[in-house]
């Protein structure tokens, strides 16, 4: 399951720092939870306003429970240089990957490949 997030840069709040995003289907129950942990906004991390976010089942939890997941972290500085994805930096060395480092790299991959082959608008002047 994947989600698309993204904004226009505008307004006087234009950079933002995602941890995740949470979804929850009203007709089966299930809770969605789809990390992020990056930046979206120019002159932030890779520049992007767009993310593809991979979805991970949740079990059942109240919407306390759900909030304490994902919420807003301690303000932190924007990191400005291109980051470099492998399975050491995800893991440390000689440590196999779990699940959650493994859907954290696809979608760090997919959301290099969109950014790579988005061929963006002309701005307005």
């Amino acid at each position: 399951t994947t989600v698309q997030i993204g904004h226009d840069n505008s307004g006087l709040l234009a950079k933002w720092l995602v941890d995740c995003v949470m979804v929850r289907n009203e007709i089966t129950g299930h809770t969605y939870k789809f990390p992020c942990r990056r930046w979206l906004g120019k002159g932030v991390d890779d520049g992007s306003l767009e993310r593809i976010l991979i979805g991970e089942l949740v079990s059942s939890t109240s919407d306390e429970e759900l909030g304490k997941q994902c919420r807003t972290p301690p303000q932190q500085k924007s990191p400005t240089t291109a980051r470099r994805l492998s399975i050491t930096s995800l893991t440390g060395k000689n440590t196999k990957p779990n699940a959650g480092q493994i859907q954290e790299g696809i979608g760090e991959a997919v959301n290099n490949i969109v950014k790579h082959f988005h061929k963006p608008e002309k701005e307005g002047v």
